[in-house]
């Protein structure tokens, strides 16, 4: 696949993500906020596209950054690539029946760690000079800072707070996202 068409399968792909990060977040909100268990797994079905979605940049990303980082970017992509597919297979397999709740929890915790990895990374990357808009490292800066404290405010149960990081980490969230995919359709 040449360059033009993995930005732009790359950037359409990132702006896809975006309304269906939106609607995993607005589905997970309602089947928390009481509103029905038919809403958990929509929000497994959205969650899973949003991973499935985020393979092309990812490889775009690679693509861009490779010369200035070596091998060792590729591997991580690779890496996060796989932890992508195996945290929408897993969604998808919750939803389908085939793995129970606790078992989603262990493959999303496997395919997300790789992927927080590869953010840290292409944040750094980024924001050291890189071939991107500073913009997107600091959306994956402050996407990382938001999914730690969404984590330490979700273990403590502080409602009010869980659901302020929360919005705040699907802004930060979504606007990489679509950072990312004009940068890479501007490229194509």
């Amino acid at each position: 696949m040449d360059e033009a068409t993995l930005f732009r399968l790359g950037g359409y792909s990132a702006l896809a993500a975006v309304p269906a990060l939106l609607l995993a977040g607005v589905f997970l909100a309602l089947f928390f906020g009481g509103f029905g268990d038919r809403y958990g797994p929509l929000n497994d079905i959205f969650s899973a596209l949003v991973l499935l979605l985020s393979v092309a940049p990812a490889l775009a990303v690679a693509g861009l950054l490779s010369e200035q980082t070596g091998g060792w970017f590729g591997v991580l992509t690779g890496l996060a690539v796989l932890g992508m597919l195996i945290g929408a297979v897993g969604q998808m397999a919750l939803v389908l029946g085939g793995i129970s709740l606790p078992t989603s929890f262990v493959t999303g915790g496997i395919g997300i760690m790789p992927v927080l990895l590869w953010f840290g990374a292409t944040a750094f990357i980024v924001l050291r000079g890189g071939q991107l808009p500073a913009i997107i490292g600091w959306l994956l800066v402050a996407s990382l800072g938001l999914a730690l404290l969404l984590t330490l405010a979700s273990m403590r149960r502080l409602g009010i707070a869980t659901w302020a990081l929360s919005v705040g980490l699907l802004v930060a969230l979504g606007g990489w996202y679509g950072a990312l995919g004009l940068e890479l359709l501007r490229r194509a």
